[in-house]
């Protein structure tokens, strides 16, 4: 018996029969995050190159993510004005 490609017949796997919320749900959280940069500054007491990092199965940060989150300013709150 000859070898069967191993994505033939995994629905959610790879290949034409891929997942199709897959790329649904990615382009949602393109859209939530750049939302959050928008409207939000985020920043953080510990510069970058202070950061102790653990290399578990993902790259993290050793002492957690202590940020902080603060609204922007909008155009009408700081006075600017915007001309073309």
């Amino acid at each position: 018996m000859r070898q069967r490609n191993p994505y033939a017949f995994i629905p959610f796997s790879a290949g034409p029969r891929s997942c199709l919320g897959r790329k649904y749900a990615m382009l949602k959280m393109k859209i939530l995050l750049s939302t959050i940069l928008r409207k939000y500054r985020i920043t953080s007491d510990v510069a970058y190159q202070n950061f102790s990092l653990l290399a578990e199965i993902t790259l993290k940060r050793g002492d957690g993510f202590n940020i902080k989150i603060e609204p922007r300013k909008t155009a009408s709150q700081t006075g600017d004005t915007i001309s073309s």
